[in-house]
């Protein structure tokens, strides 16, 4: 039996923390981003943010590849409650923390 795109879609998402994970003061749901496992690498190497403001994806000119080019300035999806939204000045941090961000 072959599974489902969905299903196969749900084995690569990943948590990843927007501010590094330093234990449990960092460890709460608006500092992080539920992404696929090649997204999250991109997020931690600093090749892709989000924009705190429009809640934009950033993708660095470095990156060529069309599979990533395209997310660049697609908003994320919405989340169920303001409460469980990212925090923007944490994402505001991450950015400027890209060296192709200023």
């Amino acid at each position: 039996m072959r599974p489902n795109q969905r299903d196969l879609v749900l084995d690569v998402l990943e948590a990843a923390h927007i501010t590094p994970y330093l234990g449990p003061e960092t460890n709460y749901v608006t500092n992080g981003l539920l992404l696929r496992a090649d997204l999250h690498t991109l997020f931690d190497t600093g090749l892709l943010a989000v924009d705190p403001d429009t809640r934009q994806v950033l993708v660095a000119a470095v990156v060529k590849d069309p599979v990533y080019r395209v997310l660049h300035g697609k908003p994320l999806r919405p989340t169920m409650t303001q409460a469980s939204a990212p925090n923007a000045a944490r994402l505001r941090q991450h950015r400027f923390g890209c060296k192709w961000q200023s």
